[in-house]
């Protein structure tokens, strides 16, 4: 599983937005690592998220989505197949497998659930303009640390918390091992404008750092809360190969 971007982890602010859209620009670096004999070399990536009322667009390295809670649709974009998948609000998990699958699946899910410890620490930084405190996040499963990270977050960029909040959960829950953590998430207001995370892949550390480069209030591009006119409808899958879904508050390698 991958962990969510920084860019969607604005979803977390805490203050009411204006009537521009706001546009948010994350870079992510992930040091070198070998894993099972094989050199990965360093990546480097930018995320954007645009952010409106009751609705969001995404465009990362690791997943292309649009959030419209007006419509209670998550849509999920394919550019290499240009092709679009929606899926209702609140999501349910059952609704998308067949009945012969479902048992499999719940105890699949269940198996990989991650537990969640979020800490708020004393420290506070400043980063550029930003004045930031300190959160520190765990996941685990049974008892193995599967990840770790500093998420350093600014209460100095105005957005609905609570709106944007539904937004990121809306993001997360189409993973089902993650609601453990996406019951934790509001507990945290501001909008992180670096994260330092540590992950667990089969006993390699893997380190990456997320920072937010701009955010910015800005007129969004005509349709871009809506699937690109030249791609098609497909019907959900949720055991076909998927994005990995971000987390809110964490990053998107």
């Amino acid at each position: 599983m991958k962990s969510i971007s920084l860019a969607l982890a604005a979803l977390l602010l805490s203050t009411p937005c204006a009537s521009a859209d706001l546009l948010l620009t994350s870079k992510s670096h992930t040091d070198a690592y070998e894993l099972f004999g094989k050199q990965v070399p360093v990546k480097d990536s930018t995320s954007t998220l645009w952010l409106a009322k009751d609705r969001l667009r995404l465009e990362s390295e690791n997943m292309h989505a649009i959030v419209r809670l007006d419509q209670k649709r998550l849509i999920l974009l394919d550019p290499e197949e240009k092709a679009w998948r929606a899926i209702t609000l609140p999501f349910e998990f059952k609704n998308y497998l067949p009945p012969e699958k479902l048992f499999m699946a719940e105890q699949m899910f269940a198996a990989r659930a991650l537990q969640a410890k979020l800490e708020a620490k004393d420290e506070t930084k400043k980063f550029g303009a930003w004045d930031a405190k300190c959160w520190e996040i765990t996941l685990s499963q049974r008892g193995f640390v599967y990840s770790k990270e500093v998420l350093w977050v600014t209460s100095g960029i105005q957005a609905d918390s609570k709106v944007y909040g539904e937004m990121q959960a809306a993001l997360a829950s189409i993973t089902p091992e993650q609601r453990n953590l996406v019951k934790e998430l509001g507990r945290i207001e501001g909008l992180p404008v670096r994260r330092e995370r540590t992950q667990n892949l089969s006993g390699v550390e893997v380190r990456t750092v997320e920072e937010l480069v701009t955010a910015q209030e800005k007129e969004a591009p005509a349709g871009i809360y809506d699937p690109p006119a030249d791609y098609t409808e497909r019907p959900y899958e949720l055991l076909r190969k998927a994005p990995p879904v971000p987390l809110p508050g964490t990053g998107g390698k």
